[in-house]
């Protein structure tokens, strides 16, 4: 969480959270309480890497690599991946997992 709030504020090109949905956007409420914006999270990827029904660990290092690549390259196949505001209230009541999402902070 603290290499998230750190990395939402610097101008990196790619800042990349690998984590499922209810693990990001209980770490995107927990932030908003320490102050932080909602919009400073427009720019996140996550989850990271582009949806190709990836399973095992080589996939989804191929799909984050790819979506790295695309970003560069302005593609868009890289259509920015945001989770949205309304469904961060259905994560308020749920517990956060305990495992702490991987962050990938780029200036591509």
């Amino acid at each position: 969480m603290r290499v998230l709030a750190w990395a939402v504020r610097t101008p990196a090109r790619y800042v990349g959270m690998i984590g499922s949905r209810r693990k990001v956007l209980s770490v995107y409420q927990a932030l908003e309480k320490e102050g932080y914006a909602p919009d400073e999270f427009s720019r996140v990827y996550a989850p990271m890497g582009l949806e190709i029904g990836a399973l095992s660990l080589e996939e989804i290092a191929i799909s984050i690599t790819a979506e790295l690549v695309a970003v560069r390259r302005n593609a868009q196949t890289a259509q920015h991946k945001k989770l949205q505001r309304e469904h961060r209230g259905a994560v308020a009541s749920a517990q956060a997992r305990s495992a702490e999402p991987a962050l990938l902070c780029s200036p591509l």
